[in-house]
């Protein structure tokens, strides 16, 4: 089985565990799955997924850098911290999923 695939089928089943539960709603539901697949698409690795009431966010983090994308109501928040250097990034997209030059850059941190 490809690696992606496998990697896919996990996000994908972490998310509807948490729908059939009733800790998300279809509107995040959708977002996630597809915001989930990109990234694994993308090349990211060892991604941790965690959700609050109204959001479902994706993480990475490789002890030095920590990226996040949170999907909150139309539009995904995206969060970076470099902890040596204290550098910081945030953007907003909305679901489209096109990144900016500058999320693609830090991406590429945890792609292994």
């Amino acid at each position: 089985m490809n690696e992606n695939m496998n990697e896919k089928e996990k996000i994908i089943d972490y998310i509807q565990f948490q729908l059939f539960r009733g800790l998300i709603d279809y509107k995040i539901y959708y977002k996630a799955i597809n915001l989930g697949c990109v990234l694994i698409d993308f090349g990211l690795k060892n991604i941790d997924c965690c959700f609050s009431d109204d959001s479902f966010m994706f993480c990475c983090d490789n002890g030095n850098d920590h990226l996040e994308f949170e999907i909150v109501k139309n539009n995904i928040e995206i969060f970076y911290l470099n902890r040596k250097s204290n550098e910081i990034f945030e953007d907003i997209i909305n679901s489209d999923f096109i990144f900016s030059d500058m999320v693609v850059e830090k991406m590429k941190i945890f792609i292994s």
